[in-house]
C-alpha cells in the first residue's frame, strides 16, 4: 500500500500510556470469546475508537497432514476482512491468552504480516 514499514511494538505495561493500557486490556478481554486453546484477539483502533474486532476461529480439524497454521482463521484477518478497505487504517492491537490463562506472545505470523502490509494502511501493531 504505502512506502512506510509496519511497526511491530511488543506491549510493555511499564512504558505504555494509559490509553494503550486500556486498549490492550480490551483486547485481552476479547480473547475470552475464542474457543481455541490458544485464544487470540485483535482490535483495530482509529482515532481512539474501535473500528473492528476479531478472534481466532477454527477452520478445520488438525492432523499430521495439515500444517498448524491451517487449523485456524487468524484474529487479525478476521478483524479486517469484514470492513471496507478504506477503514483498514489505524493501530491494530493483538493479544493471546494460553490455555493455562497466561498472556503470551501474539506477534503476527508472516502470512498476516504480508496481508497487513499489502491490503491495509495500518502501520502500527501493538502485541502481547
Amino acid at each position: 500500500m504505502g512506502d512506510a514499514e509496519l511497526e511491530l511494538i511488543k506491549y510493555d505495561i511499564l512504558t505504555a500510556s494509559n490509553s494503550s493500557i486500556a486498549r490492550m486490556q480490551r483486547t485481552i478481554n476479547l480473547t475470552s470469546v475464542s474457543d481455541m486453546q490458544q485464544r487470540h484477539a485483535a482490535i483495530l483502533f482509529t482515532g481512539g475508537r474501535v473500528v473492528s474486532v476479531g478472534i481466532n476461529t477454527s477452520r478445520n480439524v488438525p492432523s499430521e497432514h495439515i500444517p498448524y497454521d491451517a487449523i485456524s482463521n487468524h484474529a487479525e484477518i478476521n478483524c479486517l476482512k469484514g470492513i471496507d478497505f478504506r477503514a483498514r487504517q489505524g493501530t491494530l492491537y493483538l493479544a493471546r491468552v494460553s490455555k493455562g490463562g497466561n498472556i503470551a506472545l501474539a506477534a503476527p505470523c508472516n502470512k498476516c504480516l504480508g496481508y497487513l502490509e499489502k491490503r491495509t494502511t495500518i502501520r502500527k501493531v501493538v502485541h502481547t
